[in-house]
Formats: structure tokens, C-alpha cells, sequence
């Protein structure tokens, strides 16, 4: 209705984000993955038209908007990633462990008691928290940082190269394609410092443990992913990308979707919307 209420109208700009395609592959993916390590035919099975269906559907909404709009009408359709079968997660923390960034206090524990309690902040070098995230325990920030400022790039270069030599022992095949050290890819002048100092692509079909990303440690390194949520895009962004198509060409170039904003505003006459140097997209503010 909103759609039809728009289309009948002489002017305006108008939003609409469909969230379907988002929800229902993240828990529906396996029914396109036969060989996903969770996939059974009684569960997935018979929804393998599923997300299909779906983009089909989307699509239609797509062709009905053209057949609606006329040529002085931009329409862009956009989405904010692609997706992907999840089908190993990794435990950043649990690579730590094992290879001697992050010490544990008693290591013999059968089981780990979560968030970080069992962890010795003073022999620790660096942590993981978050899906993707990782943090050096550096002196002056961190309440117990044991790394000093000066040598913080020095670790983080290490850490980088030997998760990027880590190995999936189930797969053979590489766990992560991309570590980005933070200073290299965000500019925000605002609260960066607190940020995560590295930031991990995985590989396609591997994303970051939940348990880990909360701080706890698993036997495993990697493992099947078995869990109900089989699709994700927490990866590596240039192996799961997402769309930006217009209707015709801009007036103002939009490469990526950092730089789309601008590039309507543009469209709509509106100039000077962001300080110079200041546009979405631009080096200055890529990652705000």
C-alpha cells in the first residue's frame, strides 16, 4: 500500500527496506546447502524453493515499480551485504589460547566459565570480543594492559600474518582471507582508539563463533556450525557482496554504498549536504 500510495504521487522521495531476504536466510540457509554440517532433508528439505521464492517475489516489486515509475524516476535497488552458507565458526579466543596470546589462569578446566574469567590478564597479549574483533591488551587503555604502545603494531602485524597462515584442519583451506589493522581502513577521529585494533575477514563459509565473541574459550578452534542460524555474511566482505543498481546512470558516481547517500542527495538538488571533503565515502569519513 505504501508503495501504491507513492507511485501515485507527482514527487518525493521514498525508502522502503524489505527485511525478509535478511531473517529468512540467516535461518533457512541450509535448505539451499545440502552439504551444510546441519542440513537434514526432514528440516530443509522441503523449504528448498524457499529463498528462491523469495528474491523472486522481490524481483516482482522490482519489475512492477519500472512498469509504474517514468524516465525522470530513479529508482536504486540496494542491499548492505550478500550472504553466504555458514558453515564453519571460528573461536578467535580459542586460537589466542592455543597459540600463547591469551594465557588462562588454570588451563585444566573442563569447562570454561565464559566471559573471560578464567583468563590471566598479566601474561595476556590480546583478546577477541565481538563477532570480528580483536583487541590488544595494551597498557594505558585496557584496566590490566600488559603490551606497551610502541610495540602494539609489531603484535598486531604478527597476529594478523599467522591467523592468515592458519590452516581449517577439516576443510584445508585457509580460515581467513583478510586481517585489517584498524588505523589502515577507518579514519574517524572520534573514538577509534577504543576500537577494535584488528578486524577479521573469514573466509567464505566461516564466521566467528557466537560463544567466542562473548569471551568464551571452546576445545575447538573451528567447528561445525551446527546451530539453527546456517546463513551469515560476517566474512570476508569481498566474498559475500551485496547490490547497488540504478535505473539509469547518476549524475553524481556511486561506486560503493559509503558514497550512495551523497549521490541522491545529488539526484534531489541538494548540494552541499556534507562539508567538503566530508562525503560519505570519502577517506576522511569511510568509516563513520
Amino acid at each position: 500500500h505504501v508503495l501504491d500510495d507513492f507511485l501515485t504521487s507527482s514527487a518525493g522521495f521514498l525508502f522502503y527496506y524489505f527485511s525478509n531476504s535478511d531473517l529468512v536466510s540467516h535461518v533457512m540457509w541450509a535448505s539451499m546447502d545440502p552439504s551444510h554440517p546441519a542440513y537434514s532433508a526432514e528440516t530443509y528439505g522441503r523449504h528448498a524453493d524457499l529463498i528462491p521464492s523469495l528474491y523472486e517475489e522481490l524481483d516482482g516489486v522490482v519489475g512492477r515499480t519500472l512498469d509504474a515509475i517514468d524516465d525522470d524516476t530513479l529508482l536504486v535497488v540496494m542491499s548492505d551485504h550478500g550472504f553466504e552458507s555458514w558453515r564453519r565458526s571460528f573461536n578467535l579466543n580459542s586460537w589466542l589460547v592455543e597459540s600463547g596470546y591469551l594465557v588462562l589462569v588454570d588451563p585444566t578446566l573442563e569447562e570454561d566459565p565464559g566471559f573471560f574469567r578464567n583468563v590471566d590478564w598479566s601474561k595476556s597479549r590480546a583478546y577477541g570480543m565481538g563477532i570480528n574483533g580483536l583487541y590488544i591488551n595494551l597498557r594505558g587503555r585496557e584496566k590490566n594492559g600488559v603490551v606497551e604502545p610502541r610495540g602494539r603494531r609489531a603484535l598486531m602485524d604478527e597476529i594478523a600474518a599467522n591467523l592468515l597462515a592458519y590452516v581449517d584442519p577439516a576443510t584445508g583451506q585457509p580460515a581467513l582471507t583478510k586481517v585489517y589493522a584498524r588505523e589502515d581502513v577507518y579514519r574517524d577521529t572520534g573514538s577509534i582508539e577504543i576500537g577494535p585494533d584488528l578486524q577479521m575477514g573469514y573466509a567464505k563459509g566461516t564466521r566467528g563463533s557466537g560463544k567466542g565473541a562473548l569471551g568464551d574459550i571452546e576445545k575447538e578452534v573451528v567447528r561445525d556450525n551446527l546451530n539453527d542460524w546456517t546463513g551469515d555474511h560476517i566474512m570476508d566482505h569481498e566474498t559475500v557482496p551485496g547490490v547497488l543498481l540504478s535505473s539509469r546512470k547518476l549524475s553524481k558516481p556511486a561506486p560503493s554504498l559509503k558514497s550512495l547517500a551523497s549521490a541522491l542527495l545529488a539526484e534531489l538538488g541538494v548540494e552541499g549536504a556534507f562539508p567538503r571533503g566530508e562525503e560519505p565515502g570519502n577517506e576522511a569519513t569511510a568509516a563513520r
